[in-house]
């Protein structure tokens, strides 16, 4: 016998006990989002991974299926790029970087490397090609 559908709203209100007892189908709104935006992030994760290894660039990146021994709040990914330390972090279009990872960040840039918050491949691509652009002597007026 299947549960009954109930409405998204009464699902968010319940005991999690009662929800326990539907299954996936008594997942919150909130849940339902979390889990939306991990499969998101991992598939950003793959799709740089795929990225990298096209141009045949060593990287350092943090798996997301298990307990990673990299430090925390470490970029997701790290690599050198043509005499620049790079540095990546993957998120969501709604992700948001944890106050251990804006310190990171700020260390790593004050140190001259590249950080850059990555939520599409497109911005990959383009990071790249702006690190290239720093690189191109540029016609003197």
């Amino acid at each position: 016998m299947n549960p009954p559908v109930l409405p998204q709203r009464i699902i968010d209100i319940m005991d999690p006990k009662d929800r326990a007892k539907l299954g996936p189908a008594g997942r919150t709104s909130a849940e339902i989002l979390r889990v939306v935006e991990d499969r998101s992030e991992k598939e950003l994760h793959r799709d740089i991974v795929r990225y990298l290894n096209v141009f045949g660039l060593p990287f350092c990146h943090a798996r997301m299926d298990r307990k990673s021994s990299i430090a925390e709040g470490y970029p997701d990914f790290t690599f050198p790029y043509r005499g620049f330390f790079v540095a990546w972090e993957a998120k969501t279009a709604t992700g948001k970087l944890s106050s251990r990872q804006h310190e990171t960040r700020e260390a790593i840039e004050r140190n001259g490397g590249k950080y850059k918050v990555i939520r599409e491949l497109e911005e990959a691509k383009n990071h790249l090609r702006e690190l290239d652009a720093l690189l191109t002597p540029r016609p003197s007026l």
